[in-house]
């Protein structure tokens, strides 16, 4: 006897189905035809099924591990409202003393690193400085700042007063300096030109040479593993060399006690620039 091959094989089934259709009754054909639809319609939608519950646990891994927005704040971690530098007393500065101010960031649940940004204007020939703090609940024999937490006391709590130890100074680095200045008007100001110029002023604008911030940053920082937070110190010092230097005419103490400077902090993710 002949053996059937693959093909007769599915000729054979093809006709055997193709009678036993052609002998349903109208509504049985109906369903049959329906049913086959979907079956293709499911085989279809099977792999669309698996590349959308793929994406969606994608979209929620990326949620997951998204890091939160990096938050700059006062000392203990108050709101930023109460990082308060109105009180700099120039002439206390001048004469030796500098200020210091506690600050504090956040760098978020995953603790990314990131990068603190100080900005200022050049009026006054101040000296900045930022440096590494941790929080104690007690003076420490060491170089400390005393931060009273205006927050806790609204909320009359009785402990309000922390103190925060200086550590290891954070290097920065200034963006857009002009290289002349030093010799020409004794400190360092900024360039009246580039993009750092640009993002500041407008095309048409005019300022005084002072109003100009240098832009200053720090390298990559990575978070505090034994706080919930990061604690920083900006020291706000007179550039006793400035006025010694032979470009420098244009600030006295004297004559300039109303002078201000603008200053302003800001941190960022560490983008490796």
């Amino acid at each position: 006897m002949m053996k059937e091959t693959d093909k007769t094989k599915k000729y054979n089934i093809f006709q055997r189905l193709k009678k036993e259709f052609s002998e349903l009754s109208t509504v049985k054909k109906v369903q049959a035809i329906i049913a086959s639809v979907l079956t293709m319609l499911l085989m279809i939608a099977l792999p669309v099924y698996a590349w959308f519950a793929l994406g969606g646990k994608l979209e929620a891994f990326t949620k997951i591990k998204e890091p939160d927005n990096l938050d700059i704040r006062a000392g203990h971690y108050d709101d930023v409202k109460y990082f308060n530098l109105n009180d700099i007393d120039i002439e206390s500065i001048a004469a030796g003393t500098p200020h210091r101010v506690v600050f504090s960031v956040n760098a978020g649940d995953y603790k990314i690193p990131y990068q603190i940004q100080l900005a200022h204007t050049t009026n006054i020939p101040f000296k900045y400085r930022i440096y590494r703090a941790s929080e104690s609940t007690s003076a420490a024999d060491a170089t400390y700042v005393t931060y009273t937490s205006e927050l806790l006391k609204e909320k009359g709590e009785t402990n309000y007063t922390f103190y925060y130890i200086m550590g290891d100074e954070i290097p920065l680095t200034a963006k857009n300096p002009d290289p002349d200045s030093i010799t020409n008007y004794g400190r360092q100001l900024a360039l009246g030109s580039g993009d750092y110029y640009k993002d500041t002023y407008d095309v048409g604008d005019d300022p005084e040479i002072y109003a100009v911030p240098i832009y200053e940053q720090s390298g990559k920082i990575t978070y505090d593993s034994s706080s919930d937070h990061d604690y920083y110190i900006l020291e706000i010092s007179f550039d006793e060399t400035a006025t010694a230097k032979d470009g420098f005419s244009d600030w006295n103490i004297a004559a300039n006690k109303k002078e201000t400077d603008m200053i302003y902090l800001t941190a960022s993710r560490w983008s490796g620039d």
